[in-house]
C-alpha cells in the first residue's frame, strides 16, 4: 500500500507531466499563429498552401488567448508563452481583433456603406416593404453605398425606389458581375479595373465631394465557389475533425480554397496597381474581399490604405455569417488623408449572407 508521501509524489509527477504537455501545446499554438500571421506576405499564386494558414488565424488566436487566464490561475510564469506570442504578431492581432476608443464623428462626416446584397435572395421585387435590403439602403442615411452581387437590383429599384435618397446612381455590369454605386455626390467618371473574371469585378468611380475628387473602388473579389457539400464538409471538419480527416472531403475543399486564393491574388494586385497609378489623394476601397482580415488580399491593399475597422472598430466583427464560415471579409479601406470614425458591421439587416459594413469619414484638408 502506497504511503501518503509516495502518493503525494506520484500526484506531483502527474501534475508536472500535464503541465509539460500543456506548455508544449501552448508553444505549438503560438508557433502556428506566427506562421499564420506571416503567410500574408506570400502571394497565393506562388505559394497556394501557405494561403490556407491565414484562414487558420481565427482558430489559433483564441486558444493562445485563453491560455493566459488558465496560466494565471495554474502557473503564472507560463503566461509569458502566450503574451510573448501575441505581442510578436501584434499587427495581425490588431487587424483581426482591434480595440479602439470610439471617437464620435463630426456632423459634417460622410457615411459610407458597403453591402453584398446576395442578389436580393428571398424577397419579392418591386415594392420597398417586400424588399428588405432595398429598404435598408433607403433608410441607411448613407452618403455613399457600394453594392456587390447586385444583379437583381434592377433599373426600377435603382432609379425609382432609391432615386429620392441617392440622386446619383451607377449600375455597372461586367460580364456576370453587377456592381452598384449609390451616391449623394456627383459621379464624374466610371472605370472598370482590368482583370479577367466571369463573376467578379472592381469598378472605380470618381466623385465630386465639395471641391475635392474622391476615388471609390467597389470590389467583389474571387469567391471560393463552394457548393452545399463543401460547406457541409467544412462544418464537419470543425465539429468532428477526426472523422473528417479519414475522408477525401478536406483535400477537395483545400484544393478549391487554394485555387480561389491564387485567382484572387491577381485581382488584388490589379486593384493595388490601379490605385497607385491614379495618384489620387482621397481613395476608398470597399467591398466583398472574400478573404478574412489575415490574408494576402487584405495585407496587400492595406500597404497603401488604412483599414477603417482596424482603426476605429472593436472585436472580430463577423460580416459573413452563413455555413459556419464566420469571418470579416467585407471591408472599407481609406487612404491616409481620409480619417475614419465609428466603423462597424451592422447586424440589424440579416437578409443577405453578409451583414453591411458602415463607416463615417472626413477628408483631411
Amino acid at each position: 500500500m502506497a504511503t501518503p508521501a509516495k502518493l503525494k509524489s506520484s500526484l506531483r509527477l502527474v501534475g508536472t507531466s500535464i503541465q509539460v504537455v500543456l506548455v508544449a501545446l501552448n508553444v505549438a499554438c503560438v508557433l502556428a499563429l506566427w506562421l499564420s500571421a506571416a503567410s500574408v506576405f506570400f502571394s497565393p499564386a506562388a505559394h497556394p498552401r501557405l494561403s490556407l494558414l491565414g484562414m487558420a488565424f481565427t482558430f489559433l488566436f483564441w486558444p493562445v488567448l485563453l491560455f493566459i487566464p488558465f496560466w494565471l490561475v495554474v502557473r503564472r510564469r507560463y503566461v509569458l508563452v502566450s503574451v510573448v506570442g501575441l505581442l510578436a504578431c501584434f499587427g495581425s492581432v490588431r487587424t483581426y481583433f482591434p480595440v479602439n476608443y470610439v471617437y464620435e464623428a463630426p456632423d459634417s462626416a460622410i457615411t459610407v456603406v458597403s453591402y453584398n446584397l446576395y442578389n436580393l435572395t428571398g424577397a419579392t421585387p418591386g415594392e420597398m416593404d417586400r424588399w428588405p435590403s432595398v429598404r435598408y439602403l433607403a433608410e441607411s442615411g448613407a452618403d455613399i453605398v457600394c453594392c456587390q452581387e447586385a444583379a437583381q437590383l434592377n433599373k426600377y429599384e435603382v432609379d425609382t425606389l432609391l432615386a429620392q435618397h441617392f440622386p446619383y446612381r451607377q449600375r455597372t455590369v461586367v460580364r456576370k458581375c453587377t456592381q452598384v454605386l449609390l451616391s449623394r455626390f456627383p459621379i464624374l467618371a466610371v472605370d472598370t479595373i482590368g482583370y479577367e473574371s466571369e463573376t467578379n469585378a472592381s469598378v472605380a468611380y470618381r466623385l465630386l465631394v465639395g471641391a475635392d475628387t474622391l476615388l471609390v473602388v467597389n470590389n467583389h473579389f474571387e469567391s471560393y465557389h463552394l457548393q452545399s457539400a463543401d460547406k457541409s464538409e467544412y462544418k464537419e471538419m470543425l465539429v468532428n475533425p477526426d472523422e473528417a480527416i479519414r475522408s477525401d472531403g478536406p483535400l477537395s475543399l483545400m484544393r478549391k480554397l487554394m485555387a480561389a486564393n491564387a485567382v484572387r491574388a491577381a485581382q488584388v494586385d490589379s486593384v493595388e496597381a490601379y490605385i497607385a497609378r491614379s495618384g489620387m489623394r482621397y481613395v476608398l476601397a470597399c467591398g466583398d474581399f472574400n478573404d478574412p482580415s489575415i490574408s494576402y488580399a487584405h495585407h496587400r491593399l492595406t500597404r497603401q490604405l488604412n483599414d477603417a475597422f482596424t482603426r476605429t472598430g472593436n472585436g472580430p466583427a463577423i460580416s459573413y455569417h452563413h455555413s459556419g464560415m464566420y469571418f470579416r471579409i467585407d471591408n472599407i479601406l481609406c487612404s491616409p488623408d481620409i480619417r475614419p470614425y465609428e466603423c462597424r458591421v451592422d447586424r440589424s439587416c440579416a437578409v443577405s449572407d453578409h451583414y453591411p459594413i458602415r463607416c463615417r469619414i472626413t477628408l483631411k484638408r
